[in-house]
């Protein structure tokens, strides 16, 4: 499956893998089994498609597909791996790198689809609103949502620490760039409160990444 393969490419660092597939009739790993036994069968379809996702980017970089367990609802990696996982009815990925090379990953997919008013306000601040293109701003504010939860999956393994919706800011720049503003002191990442990410907009979803080098140096 390469559905979105090459966009994830452009958007991530040389260094990291990444593995997609759409969920579906895919058995758990017997080591992740624990993890996934209260499961629903609609998540447990999602969680092992991710798994299997993750496991087969380590493969790619030349590292045994170890199980993924979970810390706190979020992927535990095994030693010397940081990676990503994100999903979406129809779709999985996992994007994976090792620790030498990155110190955090976060991406993210979401379908595109309309956003009520009041969702829209729960999850943007006034000045993101104001700063998105007139036309068709209902798409853009799916890309903001998708830029918050990316970089919470990239910040949290590093900090511990809940970000709302409102504790950072989003500005869309030209060819698919973002940047992501700290409004609220995060632990390790205080020193840093300004983070570039990037986007694309495909047909049905929206792709958005950030990745982490160093405290003050990331390579996209």
């Amino acid at each position: 499956m390469t559905r979105y393969l090459e966009h994830w490419r452009r958007l991530l660092p040389t260094r990291v893998a990444v593995s997609e597939a759409t969920p579906g009739e895919l058995e758990v790993h017997p080591d992740e089994e624990s993890v996934a036994e209260r499961f629903s069968e609609a998540r447990r379809s999602h969680f092992a498609a991710g798994r299997r996702c993750a496991r087969a980017a380590m493969a790619v970089l030349g590292g045994d597909p170890e199980p993924v367990l979970a810390s706190e609802r979020r992927p535990l990696w095994p030693d010397g791996w940081v990676g990503s996982i994100s999903h979406t009815h129809d779709y999985a990925v996992a994007a994976v790198a090792r620790s030498q090379h990155a110190q955090a990953l976060g991406i993210d997919v979401e379908r595109r689809r309309p956003i009520s008013e009041a969702v829209a306000e729960r999850i943007t601040t006034p000045a993101e609103l104001a700063a998105l293109p007139s036309a068709g701003a209902d798409g853009w504010i799916t890309v903001l949502f998708s830029a918050k939860e990316a970089f919470y999956k990239l910040q949290h393994p590093l900090t511990g620490t809940f970000l709302g919706f409102r504790d950072v800011r989003v500005e869309v720049e030209p060819g698919g760039h973002l940047q992501l503003i700290l409004l609220e002191d995060v632990g390790a990442l205080s020193s840093q409160r300004v983070f570039a990410g990037r986007f694309h907009r495909a047909d049905a979803h929206v792709l958005t990444t950030f990745s982490l080098v160093g405290l003050r140096d990331q390579k996209l």
